[in-house]
């Protein structure tokens, strides 16, 4: 530690110039680094819970590519032998929290998704194809899903026609 100056610059023997924080300066950073890690912690659930919501939705996203690509490669018969694509047909199916198919039947408790399709005839008027709808909806038990997925597959074939 160097003498300090009084106010004509002369440096007096015994006099000290300590550089320190105050308390109120140390309080004061503790609680802004205290507030920081507060509401970086509040923002976890948040964030655990839109990887969930994405991770669901990425499952369905899959389900609806798997039978739209059946359908499109299918012709006139079944999606994977899963679908049957008959105008005015309609359907649903059930799949795992992985996306594997489990059946038409009533659900089980394995099922997470549910699929549910329609088979359009085609609009000559409106200019439209013929077409499948399909909705994925999850949990496939509830009245009030949580989230869905749905998509609309033009067929370049009739399935009125033989």
């Amino acid at each position: 530690m160097s003498d300090a100056p009084d106010k004509r610059g002369i440096k007096l023997p015994g006099t000290h110039r300590v550089a320190a924080f105050s308390l109120v300066e140390v309080t004061l950073a503790l609680g802004l680094v205290a507030f920081g890690l507060i509401v970086l912690l509040g923002l976890i659930p948040t964030g655990l819970e839109q990887v969930r919501a994405s991770s669901a939705e990425s499952v369905a996203v899959n389900i609806l590519s798997e039978l739209a690509s059946g359908v499109r490669t299918s012709g006139t018969s079944n999606v994977s032998n899963r679908i049957p694509v008959l105008v005015g047909g309609t359907g649903q199916a059930y799949f795992d929290g992985q996306g594997r198919w489990l059946g038409t039947n009533a659900p089980s408790s394995e099922a997470v998704y549910a699929a549910k399709w329609t088979v359009r005839a085609r609009n000559s008027i409106k200019g439209i194809p013929p077409n499948v709808y399909i909705l994925i909806n999850w949990p496939a038990t509830s009245p009030q899903p949580n989230g869905l997925v749905e998509g609309t597959i033009a067929l370049s074939y009739d399935p009125a026609s033989p």
